[in-house]
């Protein structure tokens, strides 16, 4: 269990970019041709030596960073722009270093190795790419005319202190993570707007859909799936066959049940086109999709089933990312710092 000052830390992160940090604070990293976790440069280096004895070093090596590559045109206190709106250099230091210090004291990226500080580089792209983020929300809410209100705030942050154990406990967790009550302040407030827009961006996310019940088997190749099939057309279960036969090991050791289906709950959107298109009761013949081979039976449908909690989360964000998407390609975004730029300016500059 984290300390108080490593959970308000943490808070930090979820606050302020919450888009990356807060899933599972870790970063989701793109894999190299080796199949090791890494971005596709290295040449920028944060955080060197020893991190847990020398936090100096690590906050001054952002700013070293940050100034290189930065030509001379650009404002020398801002590392991005936002549809014209500064993203300071300041505000993104501190952001790093704190996203930075966070997962090394956490003991999953050690800073002394050149594995380390590709992925301390690609934690600070991730940074970036989430404050932007964060902009383009706020600029949006602010279109709208959607705001935090101050009692909002504040109840809010009553809520994590009494989580925390009490002011008292807050205040030790404040100095001891390095910021102030303002700094937690701002946060919140921009996090109270996020969700806030999140309802806007969401609403069409129902609380009802139609669900299917079905199981399945997955070959590797038609041959194996259709032998299968015969199987169990000849009267042999289902559950069966699937638990001799099916290659998808979760859903194996349940006789192939996939459990009540919505759409979007797949990983297949091809395997879930499929299921959808069958009657209850019916057994598919062999369908291909991206993931191999498929037999498919549908066992039930029920057409306006209640979404879980975690299904409508999954679907609230996949809405708002598609919303990000759409709203970056039509900003002006501009990074100045070359080090902070994804492999490509469009990746970056065109979302």
């Amino acid at each position: 269990m984290p300390s108080k000052p490593q959970a308000l830390l943490a808070l930090f992160l979820c606050l302020s970019i919450g888009l990356g940090a807060c899933r599972g604070l870790s970063p989701a990293e793109p894999e190299s041709a080796d199949g090791s976790s890494s971005p596709t440069e290295s040449d920028a280096a944060a955080l060197p030596g020893d991190v847990d004895a020398s936090e100096d070093a690590a906050s001054e090596a952002a700013p070293g960073e940050a100034a290189a590559g930065a030509d001379a045109s650009t404002p020398s206190d801002a590392v991005a722009s936002v549809n014209g709106e500064l993203l300071t250099l300041a505000a993104f230091q501190r952001q790093a270093f704190d996203t930075q210090r966070y997962h090394v004291d956490q003991g999953g990226i050690d800073p002394n190795t050149d594995e380390g500080q590709r992925k301390l580089l690609f934690l600070r792209r991730q940074v970036l790419n989430d404050m932007i983020d964060q902009m383009l929300i706020e600029q949006a809410a602010a279109e709208l005319g959607i705001r935090a209100e101050d009692d909002e705030v504040e109840a809010s942050l009553a809520d994590f202190v009494e989580e925390l154990g009490g002011e008292a406990a807050f205040e030790a967790s404040l100095e001891e993570a390095g910021t102030t009550r303002e700094d937690v302040i701002a946060m919140e407030r921009s996090s109270l707007i996020g969700r806030k827009m999140l309802d806007v961006i969401a609403v069409d996310v129902p609380e009802t859909a139609e669900f299917v019940h079905a199981r399945h088997i997955l070959c590797s190749s038609a041959d194996a799936c259709e032998a299968a099939r015969q199987r169990i057309e000849s009267g042999e279960a289902f559950e069966t066959v699937a638990g001799e036969v099916s290659e998808d090991e979760t859903s194996r050791e349940r006789g192939g049940d996939l459990d009540w289906v919505a759409p979007g709950m797949l990983l297949s959107s091809q395997l879930e086109e499929a299921i959808f298109a069958l009657e209850a009761g019916t057994l598919s013949p062999v369908i291909q999709t991206d993931l191999g081979y498929h037999v498919v039976e549908l066992l039930e449908r029920d057409a306006a089933r209640t979404l879980p909690d975690a299904q409508r989360a999954q679907l609230k964000e996949r809405a708002l990312l598609e919303w990000l998407s759409d709203r970056r390609s039509s900003a002006d975004i501009q990074i100045y710092v070359e080090d902070l730029r994804a492999p490509t300016d469009e990746a970056v500059d065109e979302g």
